[in-house]
Parts: structure tokens; sequence; C-alpha cells
């Protein structure tokens, strides 16, 4: 197993790939792709468009930090909202745990084994 990489782009549009270790990726502005490995990734999602890539078979625990409304890729399980303000976090057809800010969110499970987690605002 490699060592992890701890990644952060800058201002343009970056591709950024891991490794197979647990790797925390973070495009920073720009419309980023964030690629990820074998280990359990961190991925830092700063503008709607920016794509995160997680392949079957990956690690088990993926975790997708977004500061805008999102939709989890494939492959990913955990969403946590962390941007200002009123967002959407919307999960796949796995099994996730979608976590809301400390505002009103709308959380969106797309399957009977998600779990959904509010906070402090109003969450539907």
């Amino acid at each position: 197993m490699g060592r992890a990489l701890p990644v952060e782009g800058n201002a343009k549009n970056n591709v950024i790939t891991g490794n197979d270790a647990d790797n925390i990726l973070n495009g920073s502005l720009g419309a980023d792709t964030l690629i990820g490995g074998l280990g359990n990734d961190q991925y830092y999602v700063e503008t709607p468009d920016d794509v995160v890539v997680e392949e079957a078979g990956e690690g088990s625990l993926e975790l997708l930090v977004a500061y805008v409304s999102y939709v989890l890729p494939d492959h990913v399980e955990i969403l946590e909202l962390r941007g200002y303000g009123s967002l959407e976090g919307t999960g796949n057809s796995e099994a996730n745990s979608l976590f809301g800010n400390n505002v009103s969110n709308i959380l969106r499970g797309e399957t009977d084994d998600d779990s959904l987690y509010g906070w402090d605002g109003e969450t539907s």
C-alpha cells in the first residue's frame, strides 16, 4: 500500500488522482476531477462542477464533504454538507449516510437503507 496523499488543488480546473492509500483529495476552486484509488478516500467538493470518480471495490467508506448542493457519485457512501446556507444532498443506489449542515437542508436517500442526519436545521 502506498503512502496517503493529502492533495489540494488551486483555482484552476484540476485533475487529482489518488493512490491505493486513504487519500484526502481537494480540488479547491475550479471545475475539478477527483479520482480515488483503493483506500477509503475523502473528497472535498467546493463547486457544483466538481466530478468525483470512485470505482467499485476501491475502499468501503468513502466520504464526500460538499460545500455546495451535491449528488453522491457511485461507490461513495457518505455525504457531509458543510457549506453555508441551505443545501441539498442526494444519495446514490447504495446504502448511504447523509449529513446536513446546521441550517435547513433537503436530504434525499435513494434506497431504504440510507441514514439521514439533519443536525440543527430543519431538514426534509
